[in-house]
């Protein structure tokens, strides 16, 4: 038996259209033209690889069967969704199954991989994931949050809600009116923490920010920055405005194709950014006065083990490590790469490293979230909003940030 891996394809099921076939998930300029799979954590492109047997299309059924690729069609085409499922089921068996010896989870089935595949049949296990049983305690919690942050704005719209309701052109930053807090739908909140807190010049915001996904009743909790790198971009960087945008699967560096690796991209035409017009490496209440402007290139994207702001601006998740559904803080250490420099290094070595926690979130949008939606909400707040629930209050994003750092 074959180890399968992206690119591989069940006897006859080469498309025969292969741009029609891409044109779902290369969607952005520069990726859009391109008929491979890109191998983003091996740098390259994978083509159609077309095996003997049924191979491939089996490993879909187990995924879909067992809980991990609820919304993949059974195609027996290794795809991005296959990719999701199958780093998903490695990565559950390492952390909630309790079984590290399944080794990193990089997506290619070979002996390992299916000696697991086979465990769970012979023992009859399932996948909580996506189930009632697996919902997480706080989800209800966070999706009060987002429907009391909604109604404050309402009533007092901050400095940023006001931007967003009086801008006149067609944005993914949507008006109050339109937030949402439906819990069928996926939600991605952005926490800000210290957001007036200056840097002295020569120095730079830290990866000190949270981020909470909420999807089909699961919480996971991530961590990274919402704030850019002063030396990333011009000396009045931007600052996403808080609020709700819309965002969906996408690219980052397009402008780049041999570091392209999967991120969120706002839906369209832009989001709303203000500036740090008095460069004081923060975003103040005089930067808000100056008004907002349209902005493309603010992704949610990976940046490294979090040792290194990498943000021009956008929103950026560490790979070191996360708290899952449960509650459990998980580790990536062990192979998430350092930064691009690393993945490429040791990709090209032959050795196993991974962008880490971030895939855990890319793979979960990807292998969780309805196909026919394809669109995240990303509220961005402020660490002082949480105080707006009891159940979260004033310390709640200190704290957080608090449990991350003591497991490094």
């Amino acid at each position: 038996m074959a180890t399968l891996k992206l690119g591989h394809t069940d006897k006859g099921n080469v498309p025969e259209d292969l741009k029609k076939f891409f044109s779902v998930y290369h969607v952005d300029a520069g990726i859009k033209e391109k008929i491979k799979f890109r191998k983003e954590s091996r740098y390259g492109w994978a083509e159609f690889r077309e095996l003997n047997g049924m191979e491939v299309h089996e490993l879909q059924k187990f995924l879909k069967d067992y809980g991990f690729h609820p919304f993949g069609e059974l195609s027996g085409i290794f795809g991005y969704i296959t990719l999701s499922g199958v780093r998903l089921f490695q990565e559950y068996v390492r952390t909630v199954g309790g079984s590290p010896e399944i080794g990193s989870p990089d997506g290619i089935v070979g002996n390992g991989t299916k000696k697991y595949i086979q465990k769970w049949k012979d023992e009859e296990l399932k996948c909580i994931w996506n189930t009632e049983e697996g919902k997480s305690k706080d989800f209800d919690t966070w999706i009060q949050f987002l429907e009391t942050y909604k109604n404050k704005n309402v009533e007092e719209p901050s400095a940023a809600a006001k931007f967003a309701n009086e801008y006149a052109g067609e944005t993914s930053t949507l008006p109050v009116e339109k937030w949402s807090a439906d819990p069928k739908e996926v939600h991605l909140i952005g926490i800000r923490r210290k957001e007036r807190m200056a840097v002295p010049d020569g120095g730079l915001r830290p990866n000190d920010d949270l981020f909470i996904l909420l999807l089909n009743g699961m919480v996971f909790k991530f961590w990274g920055s919402t704030d850019p790198n002063p030396h990333l971009a011009r000396s009045e960087e931007p600052f996403l405005l808080e609020g709700q945008h819309l965002y969906r699967f996408g690219w980052h560096k397009i402008s780049k194709l041999d570091q392209s690796y999967i991120a969120l991209r706002c839906a369209k035409n832009g989001t709303l950014i203000t500036r740090d017009y008095d460069r004081s490496g923060s975003l103040t209440p005089e930067d808000l006065e100056m008004g907002q402007e349209l902005n493309s290139t603010i992704n949610i994207h990976w940046s490294g083990v979090g040792s290194y702001n990498f943000s021009a601006g956008c929103q950026v998740i560490s790979g070191q490590s996360y708290i899952n559904h449960n509650n459990d803080f998980i580790d990536c250490s062990s192979y998430a790469a350092k930064n691009k420099s690393q993945l490429k290094k040791d990709a090209q070595a032959g050795l196993i490293r991974t962008k880490g926690a971030y895939n855990v979130l890319s793979d979960l949008v990807l292998s969780y979230a309805r196909p026919k939606d394809n669109i995240v909400k990303y509220t961005l707040v402020l660490d002082e909003d949480l105080a707006l629930l009891t159940e979260l209050g004033n310390d709640y994003a200190d704290d957080l940030f608090a449990r991350f750092k003591k497991k490094e």
